[in-house]
């Protein structure tokens, strides 16, 4: 089964920045996933024009990494892009 690696970063605790003793991390299986969030996630990899930075003062952002054939891919887009059950799958961490 494929499964999606998802690290939530910014944020006004700088979560998974240098230095930050804050990280955001889950994993989120494809088959758990909704047909219109998957295709709402090859969409997000799929773009040439990446979603651009969210234009919230210390909004989140989502770096989503998934195995393809092709090798790793991974993106980072702002929070309003991601899909809520890929959300729902973060735990914080104090490191």
């Amino acid at each position: 089964m494929a499964k999606l690696q998802v690290e939530r970063i910014g944020g006004i605790a700088g979560f998974g920045g240098a230095g930050s003793h804050l990280r955001s991390r889950g994993e989120v299986e494809l088959t758990d996933l909704s047909a219109a969030e998957q295709q709402a996630v090859d969409s997000l990899f799929q773009s040439q024009d990446k979603p651009k930075s969210s234009q919230m003062r210390d909004g989140f952002q989502y770096r989503i990494t998934r195995n393809t054939a092709n090798g790793v891919e991974t993106i980072v887009v702002p929070e309003e892009a991601v899909p809520a059950t890929i959300r729902g799958s973060l735990k914080d961490e104090i490191i």
